[in-house]
């Protein structure tokens, strides 16, 4: 996974509905993503982490702006990124 993110020069990964376990959700991020940057809305779910967010802090400068159960809020620069799960249905790139 690593070469193909450093091949295609990847520095944001978005994983919705991802049914990670929140007891496993910091070993995978830190697994697959070494150095990268993570956050993910493992504390608003019921048992379980829906949206997972990477991003290569070497690339990219994200803030979090909000978080809830059905979406996270990022901001780089006046870019404005809205990730929802299924029942939000929301996917904003500004």
């Amino acid at each position: 996974m690593q070469n193909l993110l450093k091949e295609k020069r990847v520095a944001l990964c978005v994983v919705l509905e991802t049914r990670v376990s929140s007891i496993n959700c910091e070993w995978v991020s830190n697994g697959v993503f070494h150095s990268w940057c993570w956050v993910s809305n493992v504390e608003f779910g019921n048992r379980d982490c829906r949206i997972a967010i990477e991003w290569d802090p070497n690339m990219v400068n994200l803030c979090v702006v909000g978080m809830m159960d059905q979406n996270v809020l990022l901001m780089s620069g006046e870019i404005v990124f809205t990730f929802c799960d299924s029942r939000g249905r929301l996917y904003e790139i500004h």
